[in-house]
């Protein structure tokens, strides 16, 4: 099954359950604000949002609001309000990011400002590598000597894949 990207839903905190304020599969690029929000999330005073993030394809997830409009801090964790897997608080400049090896599950992304008293705007980028698979097969030589043999490598997934034949640059 392929790793796919997939639009959530929105809820609104007052609505949802356990706060929580949208879902996703897969990587994801969200726009949204914590003005409005509700403080409904214990693991720090402040006005939050967060959201539902269901891996599934492991591999090494990075999780950003850099480019945001306000200080920023960022959970990631196992279970609403507990597990805390990560945590980031100024990764670029004032904004956070965090990398991540997940598993398939379900995980869940909180942001929220450093001050419990502000908002602002942001940006939360997650993107993710899907674990590569492949296959390879091999043709040997019709002679000893000869040079008509050959080696085929496929792969599917993952990102700037490279190959090498016993241990040498391809």
């Amino acid at each position: 099954m392929p790793c796919a990207i997939t639009a959530g839903y929105t809820i609104d905190c007052r609505d949802g359950v356990g706060g929580i304020d949208a879902v996703y599969n897969g990587a994801f690029n969200v726009s949204s604000t914590t003005a409005g929000a509700c403080d409904d999330n214990t693991l720090r005073a402040g006005y939050d949002r967060t959201y539902q993030f269901n891996v599934t394809c492991a591999g090494n997830y990075n999780i950003s609001l850099c480019g945001s409009s306000f200080d920023t801090y960022l959970y990631l964790s196992s279970g609403v309000n507990s597990g805390v897997i990560s945590f980031n608080d100024d990764f670029c400049s004032l904004q956070s990011q965090l990398s991540a090896n997940l598993s398939a599950g379900t995980y869940y992304i909180t942001v929220e400002s450093f001050f419990s008293s502000t908002t602002g705007a942001f940006t939360l980028n997650v993107t993710g590598t899907d674990t590569p698979s492949g296959s390879a097969s091999a043709s040997n030589v019709s002679c000893n000597g000869g040079s008509n043999g050959s080696i085929t490598v496929s792969a599917t997934g993952g990102n700037g894949l490279t190959y090498s034949l016993n241990g040498g640059a391809a």
